[in-house]
């Protein structure tokens, strides 16, 4: 009996492709058949994320395709209770305290339960030096992915299918935990009060609907109230566009301090998210004539004449602005360039001459980013600082 059992997980398994696709799953084609069964990036259709985030940095996040799904997954301690202990029964796989470990958990009420074991060695060996000596200390923590369908009764609108059909509907239940052999603490009615929390926030959402195919998100932290963002339903609107760029520099060169103006075009893309968070992420690609201008004094007459050296740069801008419903705001910004002289008057710089500026500091619309000039390959290399006064 037991060899007819193992045969037919067998024969489960390797028929891996045609049951997934029976279920509308999405199959990577180029996979193993082991990455099938249990890689959880196949699940295209849950989406809806609700992210829970626990003491001692441990956190959890929940993936399920509709409301349905979600509410079967309202008591998360009787689903860690029954993961740890079948997990106990593979405690020899998991006694390394030293290895980061990723568990894949396939629950299917209407077959085996399937786990697979991956563990990581660390890129060296880390030590605490507690009061009595040095310790082993692992930073990495674990994961635990249980992945599941779950077996649900829906009333039938269509005449052709029998009213009360069951319908297979797919969830995955993820955990990062320091240990994975630990897993039963969990399990302390935080993870249960707060799915309970979130499901009367679904409940209350009147501008939500199944059918438009919006997504959901919420992030609770259980220690820190003020860094709830509640359920919300999130929206991405991407848009490109085209126009004009100016800007003004400020900048050193060969302990001279000299200013600048760049002109040009911007091609830039924009995403923005509405949910209980909003934010907006632009990525500008820009092309700009940039003149230096040097100022020198003539003598006898004592007058000053102006000297201009001109670049051709591309700059690439990436921003990131986050407000969260607390009232916290997060914002980021990333700037690259490179630019090649193209005019040249004096001797202020040489022939084939490159500058590229890198990521620095930025406020609003100004920017203070370090700038490096060199000709040829590297030759006189000059670090520099440049101030940029964004006048978009």
């Amino acid at each position: 009996m037991k060899k007819l059992l193992f045969i037919a997980m067998l024969v489960a398994t390797g028929m891996t492709q045609i049951l997934f696709a029976q279920n509308n799953e999405i199959i990577y084609t180029n996979a193993s058949k082991t990455d099938q069964l249990f890689d959880a990036g196949r699940m295209g259709s849950l989406r809806h994320l609700f992210v829970i985030n626990l003491k001692n940095a441990n956190l959890v996040k929940v993936r399920v395709a509709n409301k349905e799904a979600f509410e079967k997954l309202l008591n998360l301690d009787s689903m860690i209770l029954a993961v740890s202990k079948n997990l106990a029964l593979l405690k020899d796989s998991l006694q390394d305290e030293m290895t980061q470990k990723r568990v894949d958990y396939l629950n299917d009420p209407g077959s085996f339960v399937k786990i697979r074991i991956r563990q990581y060695r660390p890129n060296g060996t880390s030590f605490v030096l507690e009061n009595d000596g040095p310790a082993l200390m692992k930073i990495e923590q674990d994961s635990l992915n249980i992945i599941g369908n779950q077996v649900i009764q829906r009333e039938m609108k269509n005449a052709s299918v029998p009213q009360g059909a069951y319908v297979r509907v797919s969830y995955q239940v993820s955990f990062v935990i320091n240990d994975i052999n630990k897993l039963e603490e969990l399990a302390d009615g935080t993870l249960n009060k707060t799915m309970q929390e979130l499901k009367e926030q679904w409940d209350g959402l009147d501008k939500w609907s199944s059918k438009k195919n919006s997504s959901l998100y919420a992030y609770y932290n259980t220690s820190q109230s003020k860094f709830i963002t509640p359920m919300g339903v999130q929206v991405s609107l991407k848009k490109w566009f085209f126009r004009p760029y100016v800007q003004l520099g400020l900048q050193n060169v060969n302990n001279i301090l000299t200013g600048s103006i760049g002109t040009g075009i911007e091609l830039a893309h924009r995403v923005t998210t509405s949910a209980s968070f909003r934010g907006s992420f632009t990525t500008r690609y820009q092309l700009i004539w940039e003149p230096y201008f040097f100022f020198e004094k003539q003598a006898p007459e004592n007058t000053f004449s102006m000297r201009r050296n001109d670049f051709v740069t591309f700059q690439r801008i990436s921003e990131s602005s986050v407000s969260y419903s607390s009232g916290s705001k997060f914002e980021f910004k990333q700037f690259l360039s490179l630019g090649y002289l193209v005019h040249r008057s004096g001797n202020y710089f040489s022939d084939n001459t490159f500058k590229v500026g890198l990521p620095g500091a930025s406020f609003k619309f100004i920017s203070l980013v370090p700038e490096f000039i060199f000709h040829d390959l590297f030759k006189n290399f000059q670090p520099g600082l440049k101030l940029i006064l964004d006048l978009d």
